[in-house]
């Protein structure tokens, strides 16, 4: 198979996965299109609202062929539901880098992302406070 993958990413908390799979020397238009957006909103300091939804373009259009790939995106979504559930549980409170992070080549992107939001986090804080010193009446 061949496989194009598009992943964008809206700091802080959009992304939008887009995928061609193909037989091999096949066009893009003749293979299976997804998209698959992914929408988080905090709701307090340690739980999140996630959001998403899926698009599809194939040519086959049989429901068979269309359930298959819904399931497939909903066992997906629910497998991973269990696993962040879990990791937060057993994280808690802390943040997730106070702990001794085991990772695999997989967990890298999540793990740059993270980082790249604390230095966001840090400058827009850096930036507020330039903001309201600047905005200080003087004695």
């Amino acid at each position: 198979l061949d496989i194009d993958l598009d992943v964008q990413w809206a700091a802080p908390s959009l992304f939008i996965f887009s995928s061609v799979t193909r037989g091999v020397g096949e066009g893009r238009e003749e293979g299976v299109g997804l998209i698959n957006l992914h929408a988080l909103t905090p709701e307090t300091a340690h739980s999140t609202h996630y959001f998403f939804r899926n698009a599809y373009r194939f040519l086959d259009k049989s429901d068979e062929f269309k359930t298959f790939w819904h399931e497939a995106a909903i066992r997906a979504f629910t497998e991973d539901k269990i696993v962040i559930e879990s990791q937060q549980q057993s994280i808690g409170e802390r943040d997730l880098f106070d702990h001794k992070l085991v990772s695999f080549p997989g967990d890298r992107l999540g793990i740059q992302g993270r980082r790249i939001l604390d230095r966001l986090e840090k400058q827009g804080s850096a930036e507020i406070s330039a903001d309201h010193t600047a905005q200080r009446p003087t004695a």
